[in-house]
């Protein structure tokens, strides 16, 4: 039974003794009842508030014929409750579960200023079958912890279980009645039982039941009211009989259901019966017909008979020749395949030439370049050679122009004629000497004449004559390999001069790695372990490094992503004296390692070596940083990984992790003390297509740090497409970038909007999350009733996102902040290693004041600067922040201030941190669209 039928009888005269101004209808469903009650208002004056998500009546017609008395509200009752506010009658007929009715009442009380203001609430389904046993229209709307265990099926009065039989057999029903927090009766006491209200409760058996409820005061309050609830409170005799003529009544309908089904189904097959009985006296009718077409069918079939097997004969010859078709066409596709293999080998080769050809005119131009090198460096040592003997003269000339050797000069004199007599030999050859010298002196004054003569007694009279040294023999030239060259084979008499040094090698890249590993091998000294760790699973890598594993070269396999997880597994894994880090994009030249380890070796204070940077592929330019030695400045300098060595005992000193980068490790090792000096060496870095190089070098210290961007969105409609755009445009690489969303908005369709936009975005990877941290648009309820609630929202926010960031760095992001594009670029550069937090600058919304404070004696100040400073605390709304500082300052909204970013960096100062603002760093603090 509806509940418009208890209009006359019980609805209308309790809404009458109350006077009522606004009334509140939940569940328009026919309207049937939206009519009496709007027939009502009108008569008395009242505001009918009337709420469905989906009505099944004309609200447009109702609209026209009652004006402004009739408001609906296309919605659900929990936002429309809350927006209505306080009202006087309130009657729920909608979804009828305890979840539902129970958020409903109390979001009733929530809207009471005082216990007299709670409205006289009427509810329909009280009783059987839903007085104690949940039913759902949309059952994914209920939380989980508050959904009993459902599925389609009826209820019977019978069973306590569902069963095909029931009433309602295609609604979503509690599997078992009675249990806790089930069904609108148990909603109802619940909610009597836990509210701080004096509430008084009626309960009327028969239609399925109806409760009423309003509080103590009012009934007190409102005597008409008072006497209507006397004249409705039963006895329990008579409750007990209403419940038995109830229970009789549905077993009734429950019967007069199955009567009808019963009927329907008899009806249905002698309708079968009926069709079936008609479609036999037209298959007689067509039998007969059959019998007489037989006959003529015989015959015709007979010449069907001769005409299919000529058609047989005919067929077998098509399909002889098919078959020959086919040997054919496959004879035909085989010579086809043939000649697309023969094009691919063609194509193969020519390829291979193509790369042979540039990889020998690589080498030339390598060749000639080295070539210059080698003159130039060959002029410089004959240069130098000439300088020494000019000095040597000198010195030689001004000791035989002295006193002391001229006194002793016939001694010395003296002393050779001795040994010349004492030695015969020695003095024959000495002689024999002086007299060719003298020869050879006429025969160039003559003009050189008779040069055959002179190469018979040169080369075959004099060729065993024992030698003349007046000066040691100059040591052979070291030859320079060139990086491109093969690795050097060692014969049985060579020695190769090993290094204390480990280098490892990222094989990321395996078409590049034979080139890495040549360079490391033609250095001399060579370095002692060289290590290649390969994350790739194809065998590219084992192919490229098996010619080299007889060289010392060893490999190792892992699931490593990024370089600091690579560099820290190279490092853990090897024990050289020194350490190095190459990708496959780089290589040495053949003097780089002689000259690091020489300054590594004379400067015991220096913790690693880095040299120049010279291009190759698409750019061959030289990234020269200084002609002179010259110490490291990591704020301003940013060496490739590739071109730096670096001193163990130093590395060991900063710790590194898997998460740390290479500009970070200088950065901690400069602040302890090391050194990081110039070597004039230089190192080669590929670069790729269009002028971008690889990760390995960027502008910046920081240049491979990973990071993770973090934003709460609380469901503003208006500021989503603004914080859309902002992060499709912002600068920082997005390959670089985790994106973490809150979704705290409680709207299905906004969560789904933006699950939709995270399917499509860029972004290295994301993190979606749904979490219910406080009511329903709490960020845009007046600001100062809800600040307890914001703050202890916020704390739970941040403390998740540190508990979920993984990288060195993070972002932080409001809703209704923008940033300029380049923010997190910008802001990133200006970590030092004692550097925690740096700002972008926003103003307040309400006051319009910048939301950055110093620490005084007396609590904090707000301040206003400009270019980069140092500060005592600033908002979260556009934030860079060192990860390892969430862990340290967990985020609280206790003593001693409120606010959770106040409290935040108020822990901050314990720690050896700065925080920064960037002022010039603007963003725009929206109020609304």
């Amino acid at each position: 039974m509806q509940l418009h039928a208890s209009w006359e009888s019980i609805i209308e005269p309790l809404i009458k003794s109350c006077d009522p101004h606004i009334v509140v209808e939940i569940g328009t469903g026919t309207a049937a009842l939206t009519r009496k009650l709007l027939t009502f208002c009108s008569e008395h004056g009242a505001i009918l508030h009337s709420v469905d998500p989906e009505p099944d009546c004309d609200i447009e017609e109702l609209t026209k014929q009652y004006g402004s008395t009739f408001i609906f509200h296309r919605d659900f009752s929990f936002s429309v409750l809350s927006k209505i506010g306080s009202c006087d009658v309130v009657l729920i007929d909608g979804d009828h579960n305890w979840y539902t009715v129970y958020n409903e009442l109390k979001i009733l009380e929530l809207n009471c200023h005082n216990p007299a203001d709670f409205p006289l609430v009427i509810l329909h389904d009280t009783g059987w079958p839903y007085g104690f046993r949940d039913t759902y229209i949309d059952p994914e709307r209920i939380p989980p912890p508050f959904l009993q265990p459902y599925k389609k099926g009826g209820v019977h009065p019978d069973s306590g279980l569902l069963s095909d039989k029931g009433i309602n057999t295609d609604f979503y029903h509690a599997i078992y009645e009675g249990n806790p927090h089930n069904g609108v009766s148990a909603a109802v006491k619940d909610f009597v039982k836990e509210s701080e209200l004096e509430l008084v409760p009626i309960f009327l058996p028969g239609g399925h039941g109806l409760g009423i409820l309003t509080s103590s005061q009012r009934l007190k309050k409102n005597s008409a009211l008072s006497s209507q609830f006397e004249n409705l409170r039963l006895s329990p005799i008579l409750n007990t009989h209403i419940d038995a003529i109830e229970h009789n009544r549905i077993r009734i309908l429950l019967d007069l259901q199955y009567i009808q089904q019963i009927a329907e189904t008899r009806h249905q097959e002698l309708s079968q019966l009926r069709c079936e009985q008609y479609d036999l006296t037209i298959t007689a009718e067509q039998l007969r017909n059959s019998n007489i077409n037989l006959s003529a069918a015989n015959e015709q079939l007979r010449t069907e008979k001769m005409r299919e097997q000529q058609r047989k004969e005919e067929a077998e010859k098509m399909r002889e020749e098919e078959k020959q078709l086919k040997e054919e066409a496959e004879k035909m596709r085989e010579e086809e395949k043939q000649l697309k293999e023969e094009a691919e080998k063609m194509r193969e080769e020519e390829q291979q030439k193509r790369k042979v050809e540039h990889r020998l005119r690589e080498e030339a131009e390598r060749m000639i370049v080295e070539e210059q090198r080698e003159k130039e460096e060959e002029k410089r040592l004959k240069d130098k050679a000439v300088r020494s003997l000019v000095e040597k003269e000198q010195l030689i000339k001004r000791i035989t122009q002295s006193l002391s050797w001229r006194w002793t000069d016939p001694l010395r004199r003296i002393d050779a004629a001795l040994r010349l007599l004492l030695k015969p030999r020695v003095l024959v050859n000495h002689l024999a000497h002086i007299t060719i010298g003298i020869l050879h002196d006429i025969w160039t004054d003559f003009g050189e004449p008779c040069p055959r003569l002179t190469r018979f007694i040169r080369h075959r009279l004099l060729k065993r004559w024992p030698p003349r040294s007046s000066l040691p023999a100059p040591h052979p030239q070291q030859s320079t390999q060139h990086p491109l060259h093969s690795p050097p084979k060692a014969t049985i008499t060579e020695t190769i001069e090993t290094a204390p040094i480990a280098v490892v090698v990222d094989a990321r890249e395996p078409e590049l790695l034979t080139r890495t590993i040549m360079s490391l091998l033609t250095q001399r000294p060579r370095p002692q372990d060289i290590l290649i760790l390969s994350p790739q699973t194809d065998g590219k890598v084992d192919h490229a490094i098996a010619p080299f594993l007889k060289n010392g070269v060893r490999m190792q396999k892992g699931m490593w992503k990024v370089v600091p997880e690579m560099f820290f597994a190279g490092f853990s894994q090897t024990i050289g004296r020194y350490f190095a880090y190459l990708t496959a994009e780089e290589h040495w030249h053949p003097t780089f390692l002689a000259a690091a380890i020489q300054i590594l070796e004379n400067k015991e204070d220096t913790g690693f070596v880095y040299g120049d940077t010279r291009l190759y592929g698409e750019r061959t330019d030289l990234i020269d940083r200084s002609k002179e030695p010259h110490t490291l400045d990591a704020t301003r300098e940013s060496p490739a990984p590739g071109a730096v060595v670096f001193r163990r005992d130093a590395l060991l000193q900063t710790y590194p992790t898997k998460t740390d980068d290479i500009g970070s490790i200088i950065h901690r090792m400069q602040s302890l003390g090391w050194k990081g000096l110039y070597s004039g060496g230089l190192h080669f870095l590929h670069t790729i297509k269009g002028g971008a190089m690889g990760s390995s070098l960027v502008s910046n210290t920081l240049r491979s740090v990973e990071a993770t961007l973090c934003l709460s969105l609380s469901g503003r409609e208006w500021a989503w497409p603004l914080t859309r755009a902002f992060l499709e445009r912002q600068q920082f690489p997005h390959d670089k970038l985790h994106l973490i969303i809150l979704d705290t908005s409680q709207e299905p369709l906004f969560s789904h909007q933006v699950r939709m936009w995270l399917g499509s975005c860029d972004y290295k990877s994301h993190t979606y999350l749904a979490e219910d941290v406080g009511p329903k648009n709490l960020a845009d309820m007046p600001r100062l009733e809800v600040i307890p609630d914001i703050q202890h929202a916020c704390a739970h926010i941040y403390n998740l996102f540190a508990r979920l960031i993984q990288t060195p760095y993070a972002f932080f992001l409001e809703d209704d902040v923008i940033p300029p594009n380049d923010a997190y670029v910008t802001l990133l550069k200006h970590f030092e290693p004692t550097t925690a937090t740096v700002s972008g600058i926003y103003c307040d919304r309400f006051k319009h004041r910048p939301i950055a404070w110093q620490w005084t004696k007396d609590g904090k100040d707000y301040v206003e600067d400009s270019g980069v400073t140092t500060i005592g605390g600033n908002g979260f709304g556009c934030l860079a922040v060192r990860s390892s500082y969430l862990k340290k300052a967990p985020f609280r909204t206790g003593p001693t201030w409120q606010n959770y970013d106040h409290n935040f960096y108020l822990d901050l100062r314990d720690e050896p941190a700065q925080a920064l603002m960037d002022w010039n760093c603007i963003c725009k603090h929206y109020l609304s669209a």
